[in-house]
C-alpha cells in the first residue's frame, strides 16, 4: 500500500513529491482532456526525472447513460481516450462515474450504464487498467451497494474507488460500506470531513477530520486490500501557504497504519 496525493499537474507537486518520499501522485480530468493529451509526452519526461509514478487517473462528470444520444457518445469517446492517456502515462487504475439521470431508478440506471461501458471496460483491461466506479455523486449513481451489487456482477474485473467522506456526508454508514465491499475496492481518497450540528462544516487533511481511519485501516487489512491510497486536497481552508503542509500532514499520519 502507497501513500500518494492527487497532483494539480505541475512540476512543483513532483518536486514536493520527492522531497517528501511520495513515490506516487494521481491525475484527474474534468474539462481538461485535450490540455494533458498535449502534455503527456513533456509530463511523462517529469516523472520520470523526479522517478514519480501516476497510479492513478480519473475522468469526472461524464453521463454514458444520457438521453441525450450525442451527448453519450460524446462521453464515451472522451471515455477510450483517457483510458489511452491513463495507459500512456503508466497509469494502474483509472476510475469514472457511472452516469446520472435523475428520477430514474438506480437499478435502472446501473443496467444502462453496464451495457454501454461494458466495451470501454474491456478496452481498459486489454491495456492492462483496472476499471474502477468512484463513489461521489458527480455525475454518478453508482454509489453505493444498490449500484455496486449490479456492477459488480455484470462487469467482472471492475472495482471501487472508496472515498468515506461521500458516505459520511450522505449520513451512511462508511464502515458498513467498507466492511461489506472493501474486496472490490482497488484505490481509495484520503479526504477528511467534519460535521457539527448535523451539517457539514469543512473538509481538513486526513488525520484532522472525524473519519475513524484506524478502524477503517483494519477493515482494509482483514479484506488484504493491495491498493493505494492517494490524498485528496479539497478544503479551500488548506489551499495557498497550507497546500502542502496539509498533505504533509496526512502522509505523516496515514504512514502509521502502513505495516
Amino acid at each position: 500500500m502507497r501513500i500518494g496525493f492527487i497532483t494539480n499537474g505541475t512540476e512543483q507537486d513532483l518536486q514536493f513529491a520527492r522531497s517528501e518520499g511520495i513515490p506516487v501522485v494521481e491525475v484527474n480530468i474534468h474539462q481538461n482532456l485535450k490540455e494533458w493529451e498535449e502534455k503527456a509526452s513533456s509530463y511523462q519526461e517529469l516523472l520520470s526525472r523526479y522517478g514519480i509514478k501516476v497510479n492513478a487517473m480519473g475522468l469526472w462528470g461524464k453521463n454514458y447513460i444520457s438521453p441525450d444520444q450525442s451527448e453519450a457518445e460524446h462521453c464515451l469517446q472522451e471515455l477510450k481516450r483517457h483510458l489511452d492517456l491513463a495507459s500512456f502515462l503508466g497509469a494502474r487504475v483509472v476510475m469514472t462515474g457511472g452516469g446520472l439521470n435523475e428520477g430514474e431508478p438506480i437499478s435502472q440506471q446501473a443496467k444502462k450504464a453496464c451495457a454501454v461501458l461494458k466495451p470501454m471496460v474491456a478496452y481498459a483491461q486489454e491495456k492492462g487498467l483496472m476499471f474502477a466506479f468512484y463513489n461521489c455523486h458527480w455525475t454518478n449513481h453508482v454509489t453505493g451497494p444498490e449500484a455496486w451489487d449490479i456492477v459488480l456482477k455484470e462487469l467482472p474485473g471492475v472495482g471501487i474507488k472508496f472515498d468515506p467522506s461521500h458516505p459520511i456526508n450522505d449520513g451512511l454508514d462508511y464502515l458498513q460500506h467498507a466492511r461489506d465491499y472493501a474486496p472490490y475496492f482497488v484505490h481509495l481518497h484520503a479526504k477528511g470531513t467534519v460535521r457539527i450540528a448535523g451539517e457539514w462544516f469543512d473538509d481538513p487533511p486526513a488525520g484532522m477530520d472525524q473519519t475513524n481511519w484506524p478502524v477503517l485501516f483494519a477493515i482494509l487489512y482483514k479484506h488484504n486490500y493491495q491498493g493505494d491510497i492517494n490524498i485528496e486536497p479539497h478544503s479551500a481552508t488548506w489551499m495557498g501557504d497550507r497546500y502542502y503542509k496539509g498533505i504533509r500532514f496526512s502522509k505523516r499520519y496515514l504512514e502509521s497504519f502502513i505495516l
